[in-house]
């Protein structure tokens, strides 16, 4: 490919897809312009109702999920597609609304699968009902006004149709979320959606990160993998097990973390939280495993080598 091509596909790469959509709500019409920001290069997509496949997928959703929503209705609500041959474990969307007085309204969620960034291999052969990874050549729903059908997913052409569901409650992720009622939509003029970030079950990341996904997660999954290290160390330096427990509360004892994270929350914030509670937990076992002995050779079962190493793709921006 020439220096021109590759150009050009940087352009369209960035670029915001802008087209109008008309949502009929009762007798009046609202006219809403969409804007969609996706990660078609990694495969990533996002599919808006003014998208000439939104009609087919939400028919197929249906078909499935009975009185999920209306059928006649087009919801604020997009699909989004995972074209790639990786699953997507964790990722962020950023929802920006601009309503008739000019005021915009930002949303984010984000849904993670933690375990799965620490390790866990054995995810797949999971039931995920209760889990929103954006599995390969799949897609699932997402909407600002249609709650029940959240998280909702189906296959992607000759893919089996999956009739697995999930409800963002049982999600675990940071940030922060909310809803807007339909009533709303007459005062919507535009809604922005993005994928943001998401990271593949490889530890490769994509995205724009401007909410710093990226340094947030990072920290979560830092935060488990130092202390893990701390106590490998320890004990192959000599330290008895009892030692090490001791030093696992004095470690959370003198943690300055807060005491809930609310999103978006700083890195430092969000690495301080989760070792204080990866250390509480340890500590909470003592009682119930008896043997400090046995509960650390639980504890580091996992194998740090494991762990994909998280990092940015060429395209994320720095």
């Amino acid at each position: 490919m020439n220096k021109k091509a590759v150009a050009v596909t940087l352009v369209v790469f960035a670029m915001l897809v802008s087209i109008s959509a008309a949502l009929v709500r009762g007798s009046n019409t609202v006219h809403i312009t969409f804007n969609v920001k996706d990660v078609p290069n990694d495969g990533l997509e996002i599919v808006s109702p003014t998208h000439s496949e939104f009609s087919n997928m939400k028919s197929e959703l249906l078909k499935k999920k009975q009185n999920v929503f209306s059928e006649d209705t087009t919801p604020a609500a997009v699909f989004i597609k995972n074209k790639s041959k990786k699953d997507v474990v964790a990722y962020i969307l950023k929802w920006e609304v601009t309503r008739s007085d000019g005021r915009v309204e930002t949303i984010v969620n984000s849904y993670s699968r933690p375990d799965i960034l620490m390790g866990k291999k054995t995810y797949k052969d999971e039931n995920l009902r209760a889990s929103l990874v954006l599995r390969s050549n799949k897609a699932r729903f997402f909407s600002l006004s249609e709650s029940s059908a959240q998280g909702f997913e189906i296959g992607l052409g000759t893919e089996a149709n999956n009739d697995s569901a999930a409800s963002v409650g049982q999600a675990v992720g940071i940030g922060t979320s909310a809803d807007i009622k339909s009533d709303d939509l007459a005062e919507v003029r535009s809604i922005t959606v993005s994928i943001d970030g998401a990271f593949f079950d490889d530890g490769i990341f994509v995205g724009e990160n401007n909410t710093r996904y990226f340094e947030r997660t990072k920290a979560e999954i830092n935060a488990k993998f130092d202390m893990l290290q701390d106590i490998k160390n320890r004990l192959k330096s000599g330290d008895k097990p009892s030692d090490v427990m001791k030093h696992l509360e004095d470690v959370s004892s003198a943690l300055r973390a807060p005491e809930s994270l609310i999103g978006p929350d700083e890195p430092v914030d969000v690495y301080n939280f989760f070792r204080k509670m990866y250390h509480n937990e340890v500590l909470q076992r003592r009682a119930i495993v008896g043997s400090d002995e046995l509960l650390l050779n639980r504890v580091l079962l996992s194998t740090l080598d494991a762990w994909p190493i998280l990092r940015k793709s060429d395209s994320t921006k720095d």
